[in-house]
């Protein structure tokens, strides 16, 4: 049996045939690129759908994820589909951290920190003695 071959995410591919091989490995293709280029190599399912006009890839192009499960990850966490590149997580780490993932999860965490002290009056306390000290 001849091996199809690969065929590159970046070339055009209107000219082939959506119910080839050669079109399935174009969108696994396309899509291992675009999660690739993510922060977190991963993304809901909803955002892949509205690629598929800008993409010109085929009406139900989304079930690659399912015919590929080597290479993509459906996670069905909360009632939400996300998609995962494979690839990119070791037992659940990533194996190589961008980062700006750091720098998010540090901004993520003074965020909660912040949100934390105020619903526990810190910020109420400490201006209230700013005050008394002016007095």
């Amino acid at each position: 049996m001849a091996e199809t071959p690969i065929y590159f995410a970046y070339v055009d591919a209107s000219h082939l045939d959506i119910r080839t091989d050669v079109s399935e490995k174009r969108v696994v293709g396309v899509f291992h690129e675009f999660l690739h280029l993510t922060l977190h190599k991963q993304t809901e399912r909803k955002n892949v759908s509205n690629l598929r006009k800008p993409l010109a890839l085929p009406q139900k192009f989304t079930k690659a994820f399912e015919r590929h499960p080597g290479i993509f990850y459906i996670s069905k966490k909360n009632d939400t589909q996300t998609v995962v590149l494979r690839e990119a997580y070791n037992g659940g780490e990533f194996v190589h951290k961008h980062p700006l993932v750091k720098i998010r999860e540090e901004f993520a965490n003074l965020l909660k920190k912040g949100l934390l002290d105020r619903s526990r009056g810190v910020y109420k306390k400490s201006i209230d003695a700013n005050l008394i000290e002016e007095v």
